[in-house]
């Protein structure tokens, strides 16, 4: 069976999202993960991607997570579908899952703009990591954290040299930062 109702399919999956109609939403994603395996035919990029924003848009990031996971077992492993899957785990709360996932992005020099996106992904990661530690028993690590986050923040904005949602996001934890090292 080829994936030749994919267009019936994503229809029915923007039907249920539109109408925030959570339980046919996912249910739509079981029943493509369940089929994936049995098909002969590569599940198309393009629709895997527009799949995964789809949800993402509608904040529904434990099925982008699930969706983005069959998608790379299944063999379908293109830059943004790996981005897609660790930024899904990240939304999820799940930094050391996504950790890997978007540091092989960052290793990869064919990856292309999905580069940057990882190096701002892993910005959030750290960052995130340094707010779950500010003010706790590991200043060091926390500080560490944030450097990292900073790190990874501006290695985004120079490959892009442009702001976006995710380098803009360097502000937060370096303003949070100043204000924390200055009460000290």
């Amino acid at each position: 069976m080829a994936w030749d109702d994919l267009d019936d399919i994503e229809h029915k999956l923007t039907l249920a999202l539109q109408r925030l109609d959570w339980e046919v939403a996912d249910e739509i994603c079981r029943i493509v993960i369940e089929r994936l395996p049995s098909e002969h035919e590569r599940f198309p990029d393009k629709k895997a991607r527009a799949f995964l924003q789809a949800l993402r848009r509608k904040c529904r990031f434990a099925s982008t997570g699930l969706l983005a996971e069959a998608f790379v077992e299944s063999g379908l492993r293109t830059a943004q579908i790996r981005r897609q899957y660790g930024q899904a785990l990240i939304d999820q709360g799940m930094l050391s899952g996504a950790e890997p996932y978007l540091r092989e992005l960052v290793e990869d020099p064919d990856s292309g703009s999905e580069r940057a996106q990882a190096h701002g992904l892993m910005g959030r990661i750290y960052k995130q990591r340094y707010v779950n530690e500010a003010g706790k028993a590991n200043p060091e690590r926390a500080q560490r954290n944030l450097q990292r986050s900073f790190d990874e923040y501006a290695t985004s904005y120079n490959a892009i040299r442009k702001p976006t949602y995710g380098t803009a996001s360097i502000w937060s934890p370096c303003s949070r930062g100043l204000r924390e090292t200055r009460s000290h």
